[in-house]
């Protein structure tokens, strides 16, 4: 039993990162740039021998109104450079808001698809 619980575990996580590289293309390919807000900067404790991850949260509005908040994990460098109630450039899809990321994100699934930056 103990075999089946770890092999979902696994699939659901391998799942969940073919979805989201399937997300960042479609922000790198269709994707609009947005100004957003950070609303909230945090870390989370980390296993014992390592640094606390870094998460920056923030909203956007798109030009129809619509609200969205996204929680991201960032490296030591993003995180040291936001302060709660900044900007920040976000990419979302115009006929799917709720898919965004982080612009500086969207730009590196750009690179690696050898398209020039937003």
């Amino acid at each position: 039993m103990g075999f089946w619980i770890v092999a979902a575990i696994v699939v659901a996580f391998i799942a969940a990162m073919v979805w989201r590289g399937l997300q960042m293309k479609s922000l790198a390919q269709q994707g609009v740039v947005g100004k957003g807000e950070v609303i909230q900067k945090f870390r989370r404790r980390a296993r014992s021998g390592h640094q606390a991850a870094g998460y920056l949260k923030y909203r956007f509005e798109t030009p129809q109104g619509l609200e969205f908040q996204k929680r991201i994990a960032v490296s030591e460098q993003v995180y040291n450079e936001y302060d709660e109630g900044q900007a920040i450039d976000i990419v979302y899809l115009p006929d799917k808001p709720s898919v965004n990321g982080a612009r500086y994100m969207v730009n590196l699934s750009r690179k690696a698809l050898k398209l020039p930056p937003l």
